[in-house]
């Protein structure tokens, strides 16, 4: 089914039979029908298809043809032209983590081939990139940067910049686990020192993570109707992954909050 947009004339959005929903422009060029893609919702909002659609219809106001200046764009674009104009948008308003991907980009990516054009990456590139990581801090942070890296180029696979992602075939590494567990006695030392501590706040705050488990984020964002006294448990909203859930308190982590 084909839907046609009210506030944008030639805007549509063409759902497939799996439930798929893609934006595209409708227009006419020297009087022969043409159509280009914008991209698949949600990945693209109602709003940004229709500030793309305006875009490609101020092109035709000018005497140029969207689809064939998308194609040239697509063809000459780098990858640090790519990640200003279209990534980064695109995550400040879908990633809390933006910041972190910023800091990867100006910092690692747009040096290591921040110039080349993007449809000139092979996955040889992706492997040095990887390795240079790997070598200079640790398995764990060249995995961060290899997630990184698929989730900007399978956008631009999305968004038609590229036919397929040159990180393909890449494994992550191996992260050697790091657990470091108190022994009795070292637990009932530090619950001593906390009762010495003269920021009766801040100490019952990390009696509280050490009752619940929880991380520290989840912990400083919970507000009191979180909260259930009465079954004895605490509703988190937002958790890393996105996904809400129950943390059952046990009778220490209740006399914290009580």
């Amino acid at each position: 089914m084909e839907y046609s947009d009210q506030q944008v004339i030639g805007l549509r959005v063409l759902v497939s039979k799996n439930g798929r929903k893609f934006f595209h422009l409708r227009y006419r060029f020297r009087k022969r029908k043409r159509a280009i893609s914008i991209g698949e919702f949600p990945a693209v909002s109602v709003q940004e298809a229709r500030a793309r659609a305006n875009e490609f219809k101020n092109m035709l106001s000018h005497g140029l043809d969207p689809l064939t200046e998308k194609d040239r764009q697509t063809n000459d674009i780098t990858f640090a032209e790519f990640v200003k104009q279209e990534y980064m948008p695109f995550a400040k308003i879908n990633k809390k983590t933006w910041r972190d991907d910023l800091s990867k980009i100006k910092n690692d990516m747009n040096p290591a081939f921040g110039h080349l054009l993007l449809k000139s990456l092979t996955p040889k590139d992706m492997q040095k990139y990887q390795t240079m990581i790997k070598a200079r801090n640790s398995p764990s942070t060249s995995n961060r940067h290899l997630t990184v890296l698929i989730r900007i180029l399978n956008l631009a696979i999305q968004w038609e910049f590229l036919e397929q992602n040159p990180c393909r075939g890449l494994t992550k590494y191996t992260e050697p686990t790091k657990e470091r567990y108190l022994h009795d006695d070292e637990l009932k030392r530090f619950l001593t020192a906390l009762d010495e501590v003269e920021q009766s706040v801040s100490a019952q705050a990390i009696r509280f993570l050490l009752f619940t488990g929880l991380r520290l984020s989840e912990a400083t964002h919970l507000l009191w109707k979180n909260v259930n006294f009465d079954s004895g448990t605490v509703l988190l909203p937002n958790t890393k992954s996105g996904k809400s859930r129950t943390v059952i308190l046990n009778e220490l982590a209740k006399d914290v909050v009580a």
